[in-house]
């Protein structure tokens, strides 16, 4: 289990990695991504004042936790081939437009 700042750049990199992820809230900034709402079931938040109480929460729930982070793996890493395609398809239709 990874204990990071709920920064999307890194709860990604744990979900990729299969990791179950305890995300620090407000840490950069004050700001607040809600990475539980986006993986549910594999991001918890916490912040500073109940990390251990989370902590210790996510430990009795750990099979389930890994079980859903490793779901998010799998759409996690095939993100980037999403994204493509949807860039592709876009450029498509401004090239056809211009093109008529």
């Amino acid at each position: 289990m990874a204990v990071l700042t709920d920064d999307g750049v890194m709860i990604q990199e744990a979900m990729a990695c299969e990791l179950p992820a305890i995300a620090l809230t407000r840490v950069k900034y004050g700001r607040y991504h809600n990475m539980a709402g986006i993986f549910p079931g594999a991001v918890i938040e916490a912040d500073i004042d109940n990390l251990n109480n989370k902590i210790e929460e996510a430990l009795l729930d750990l099979d389930e936790i890994k079980s859903n982070s490793k779901k998010y793996s799998k759409e996690v890493l095939s993100s980037g081939e999403k994204i493509a395609e949807i860039v592709i398809k876009e450029a498509n239709k401004k090239i056809n437009k211009k093109n008529c």
